[in-house]
This record gives C-alpha cells, structure tokens and sequence, in this order.
C-alpha cells in the first residue's frame, strides 16, 4: 500500500509540471465559442489536437485533453490528444462522464484538482487530475485534464496485499512451530520428571523404580542378573527432629 501511495504522489507531482508546459502551449481561441475547434477537420483543431498528442506521449499519460462548458453549463470534452482514428478518442462536444463531473467543475471553478483515489471511467483504472486555463481577464475559460494510466497502481496494490498476507501467514506459522517446540522441550520434561521422581529426594520414585526393573530382564533376555536392595539406618532420626527436607539430603551425605 505504501509503494502505490508513493506511484500515486509521484504522479501528481509530475503531473504539476506537465500541465504547466501545457497550458503554456495551448491556443486560448479553441476556447472561445466563436471557434472552431469542434470541427475536427478544421486545421485549429487539427494543429492543437497534434500538439496535445505529443505531450501526452512524450510525458506517458494515457489521457490529455481540453474541456469545455455547454450553452447548459454542462462540462463537454474539446480537443481530445489522441489521433481521431483511435478506438477511445472522444469527439468534440461529448459529455464527460458522471464520475467525473463534480471534479471538472471544481476545476472550473478555479480550483486544481488532483484526484488521490483511482477510478475507472470504463476506459480502464486511470488516476485524474484537472487545471483551470484562465484567460487574459483572469477568468476561468476551460480545463486540462490529465489521466495517468492507474494499472500500475493497482498492480502495486495487489502485489502489496499479497506479500502482505504472505508475510503475516509465515509469521503465524512461524510463531506455532516455536511455540510448539519451546512446549515439548520445557513442558514434556518436566511432566516426565514429575511422574517419575520423587519431590522430596529427587531421586527415582517407585514407577521409576518399576520401569527400569522391566529393562534389565528385557535385555538381558533371561540370562542371570544381581540386585543389590539396601535401606537408610536411623532416617527416622533425621526426619523426626529435624523435618523431611533435613532427611532429603541425609541419602546424599551418605555417599
């Protein structure tokens, strides 16, 4: 997500510069009812539609274009920077799209508008953004608009949340293996030592004592076998007077 915010800022950054090359280069007349520029065999229309086509290309945009209010106030497209035999180009006069409007009109209104969001006018993702052009009286007379080609930024998007999710999944796995690991290396010793020792000594308690009884006449597979039993003298005297934890130690000072 950070890399798209990142593409996205940097288009809008970039797109500061283009448009003011472009409204450098525009001819103010394609703006004025009196002209022709909604004729697209007229050579003002044809010069500026030639020029646009150049930047547009040159700069990487998908989209630059020149826009126009109606006799209804209504936004319409003018000179659209695409050759005329493209399969998207927009003739003269054609509404622009409702996903679209309120951003045009903010532009007509003096303002820049630089979109922070992709949007598809069923032309494919682009990324918009719109510059007033004002005439010689200062007053807003039409709009530029620029449209980066947004594949890019989805494509960053989706690469985002993949990796994202990618990352979290191994972090979860990753957490479970330690987890169990650390389990059965701490919890199973010690359940063992519990069931086999005696607390008090720890020395091996009766299971203890009952488990390797069963080894040695196991391995030794019936073949002649010595054990020596012995017992602690006077431990009653340790324990008595002195308690059990004085007679846990008594086998150990023995040795």
């Amino acid at each position: 997500h950070q890399n798209s915010r990142s593409t996205i800022g940097a288009m809008q950054n970039r797109s500061g510069d283009i448009a003011a090359y472009v409204l450098d280069a525009l001819d103010h007349d394609i703006f004025s009812p009196a002209s022709d520029a909604g004729d697209i065999s007229s050579s003002l229309f044809s010069e500026q539609n030639s020029r646009l086509n150049d930047i547009r290309r040159v700069a990487g945009l998908k989209y630059l274009y020149t826009l126009a209010l109606d006799a209804d106030g209504e936004p319409i497209y003018l000179v659209d920077g695409q050759p005329v035999d493209t399969p998207d180009f927009c003739p003269p006069y054609q509404e622009v799209e409702s996903g679209l409007v309120d951003e045009v009109m903010r532009a007509f209104a003096g303002e820049v508008v630089m979109a922070g969001d992709v949007k598809d006018t069923g032309y494919g993702p682009v990324l918009t953004s719109y510059w007033p052009v004002h005439g010689h009286a200062g007053n807003v007379i039409g709009v530029v608009g620029l449209e980066y080609d947004a594949e890019t930024v989805l494509q960053l998007d989706r690469t985002a949340l993949l990796y994202s999710f990618g990352i979290s999944t191994c972090v979860i796995l990753l957490v479970g293996v330690v987890f169990i690991a650390l389990y059965r290396g701490v919890s199973a010793p010690s359940h063992s030592q519990l069931a086999y020792t005696d607390i008090l000594t720890g020395l091996g308690n009766r299971t203890a004592f009952e488990m390797d009884l069963k080894h040695p006449w196991a391995a030794a597979g019936g073949a002649l076998l010595v054990m020596a039993v012995f017992d602690l003298n006077n431990l009653k005297v340790v324990n008595a007077p002195y308690g059990p934890s004085r007679g846990a130690a008594y086998p150990r000072s023995c040795t």
